[in-house]
């Protein structure tokens, strides 16, 4: 995904990344003015949250952002 950013951008895209606040991702989205979204798959502990919680959290920030352009890892 940070290989993809100048191309996103040069195609007239404003990338913002849903990530952990904290981490090397987000320091790196940060340094290239990246605006970070806070988003957690696993809680304080390390577990994962389930997955139809995961599935509402998702659906309520991108009907907030309404992106034009969605890239996703995994859900899984």
């Amino acid at each position: 995904m940070l290989a993809t950013l100048d191309g996103v951008r040069d195609a007239g895209f404003k990338p913002a990344v849903a990530c952990p606040l904290q981490g090397p991702l987000a320091a790196e989205l940060r340094q290239r003015s990246v605006p970070v979204v806070a988003w957690h798959a696993h809680d304080e502990n390390g577990a994962r949250f389930p997955l139809p919680l995961l599935r509402e959290r998702l659906t309520s920030l991108l009907q907030e952002a309404q992106p034009n352009l969605l890239h996703a890892n995994s859900l899984s």
